[in-house]
C-alpha cells in the first residue's frame, strides 16, 4: 500500500512528528499531496519545527523567534480571542500578565521559551517576516550599525570631530536592533490606547514594559537598581547567568546605554524628523494649531546641526509632550514603520507611498489629527519614578523608559 493512497486526514498528521522546519519543507515539496498535508499544520507545530532551527533560519537567536511572535504573545496575555469583558477574563489577563513578567525576569531566553509554549506561526507569518528581512530588518541593523556599531567607531579621527557624538559605548547593531523592534511590536497596542482615549482598549502597560527593558535589555547600568526602581538578581543578573546560559558574554554589557544613544542620536532623530515633516508640521509647545513659529523652527534646525545635539538632549528637544508623542506613535507602528524611516530622506518625501501596500501617509496623518485632538486632560498619565524623579507616561516610549531602568542620568 503505497502511502499517498492514504486518506488526508492521515497524511495530515506526518507533519506533526517531523523534528525541523527544513524537513517539513522538504516534505511539502515531494508531491502534491504533502503539500496540502503540510499546508493544515497547526501553527503551534510550525513554531515548534522552527524553534529547532532557530540558529539556523532565526539569527540572530533567540531575537528573530520572538520578533515573529511578539504580535501573537501580546495578543495571547490580553486574551484578543475573547472579546467580552468579565470578571473571569480580567483575571485570566492578570494571570498571563505575570506569566509574561516572570519570562522576562528569566531573560531572553525565558521569554522565548514562554513564546514558543503560547504562540503558533503560520506559513503566511514565516513569508511576512522572510520578506521584512530583507525590506526592513537588514536595512535597520545597518543603519543602527552607523549611529552606534562598527561602522560608527570606525569613521576616521572618531574621537576629534569625526563622529558628532563620540563615545565609549558597546553597541551590538543585530541585537539592539532586535531589542527595539520587539518592544515596538509587543507594545504597539499600549500606543494605541493612548492616542484613543475614549476607547476602552486592553494594555500591558507601564510595568510591563519596564520589567521588558530591566531584563530583556541587561545593562550593568541597570543591576541592582536604585531608591524607586527595583532589579532583583535573577535572569541576566543572577551570578551564574552566564552558566546558565541566560547570557552569551561573560559579563553583563552596555544595552540600555546603546538603545538610549540610538534613539537619540543626531541620525536616528533626523530620520524621523524628515518623516514628520512629510506628514506635516510639527507640534510647538502647547500650540493646537497648523501654524508653525517660524523663529522656533530655525532654532530647531540650527540645534539639529549643532555638535551638541544628541544623547544628553534626548529626541525631539522642548517641542512639547504632543510633538514627542506624535514622533514616537508613528515608530509604534510595527516593523513596516521603520521601513517608512529608512526610505523616506531630506528630500524624499514621495518615498512615503512605496512602502508596501499601507498608504502610510494618509496613516501618519491620522495619527497626527489623533494627536491634535487630545486635551491636556486626555494627556496620557505621567507617572514620576524613584528619587530622582525620572518621567513616564502610560504611552510607550523606549527612551525615556530606557533610561529610567540605567543608574545614570541622561
Amino acid at each position: 500500500m503505497y502511502i499517498l493512497t492514504f486518506p488526508p486526514e492521515i497524511l495530515a498528521l506526518i507533519p506533526t512528528h517531523l523534528p525541523t522546519i527544513e524537513d517539513h519543507l522538504s516534505l511539502s515539496s515531494t508531491s502534491r499531496a504533502f503539500y496540502h498535508a503540510c499546508q493544515s499544520t497547526p501553527p503551534q507545530i510550525i513554531l515548534r519545527l522552527c524553534a529547532a532551527q532557530e540558529r539556523v533560519f532565526f539569527r540572530p537567536s533567540p531575537y528573530y523567534l520572538i520578533l515573529c511572535c511578539a504580535r501573537r504573545l501580546r495578543g495571547w496575555v490580553l486574551c484578543h480571542h475573547i472579546s467580552s469583558t468579565s470578571s473571569n477574563t480580567d483575571a485570566l489577563i492578570e494571570s498571563r500578565k505575570i506569566q509574561l513578567r516572570d519570562a522576562f525576569r528569566g531573560g531572553i531566553y525565558s521569554l522565548r521559551d514562554l513564546c514558543v509554549s503560547v504562540c503558533g506561526l503560520t506559513l503566511a507569518d514565516i513569508r511576512r517576516m522572510y520578506n521584512a528581512r530583507f525590506s526592513t530588518i537588514n536595512p535597520l541593523m545597518d543603519a543602527i550599525n552607523k549611529m552606534a556599531g562598527h561602522q560608527w567607531a570606525a569613521t576616521d579621527d572618531y574621537w576629534y570631530d569625526g563622529v558628532s557624538e563620540a563615545g565609549t559605548i558597546c553597541a551590538e547593531p543585530e541585537r539592539a536592533s532586535m531589542q527595539i523592534l520587539i518592544y515596538v511590536e509587543l507594545f504597539s497596542g499600549d500606543m494605541e490606547a493612548a492616542l484613543n482615549p475614549g476607547v476602552e482598549k486592553r494594555t500591558l502597560g507601564l510595568e510591563l514594559r519596564l520589567e521588558y527593558i530591566k531584563y530583556c535589555i541587561p545593562d550593568r547600568a541597570c543591576k541592582g537598581g536604585y531608591p524607586g526602581l527595583e532589579v532583583l538578581e535573577i535572569g541576566p543578573y543572577a551570578e551564574d547567568a552566564k552558566v546558565k546560559g541566560i547570557i552569551e558574554d561573560e559579563y553583563l554589557v552596555d544595552d540600555q546605554v546603546s538603545v538610549a544613544h540610538i534613539l537619540s542620536c543626531r541620525r536616528w532623530v533626523k530620520k524621523w524628523e524628515a518623516v514628520a515633516r512629510a506628514v506635516g508640521p510639527r507640534f510647538t509647545g502647547t500650540d493646537l494649531t497648523d501654524d508653525v513659529d517660524a523663529d522656533r523652527e530655525r532654532q530647531h534646525e540650527a540645534k539639529l546641526k549643532s555638535d551638541d545635539y544628541g544623547f544628553q538632549a534626548g529626541p525631539n528637544l522642548g517641542e512639547g509632550w504632543r510633538q514627542r508623542l506624535w514622533i514616537t506613535s508613528m515608530y509604534m507602528q510595527g516593523i513596516e514603520s521603520m521601513e517608512v524611516m529608512l526610505k523616506v530622506d531630506e528630500e524624499g518625501a514621495a518615498k512615503m507611498d512605496e512602502v508596501g501596500d499601507e498608504k502610510w501617509r494618509e496613516r501618519f496623518i491620522g495619527l497626527r489629527s489623533k494627536v491634535a485632538a487630545l486635551t491636556e486632560q486626555d494627556r496620557p498619565e505621567v507617572h514620576t519614578i524613584g528619587r530622582a524623579k525620572r518621567e513616564a507616561s502610560d504611552a510607550p516610549d523606549l527612551w525615556a523608559e530606557t533610561c529610567i531602568c540605567t543608574k545614570y542620568v541622561y
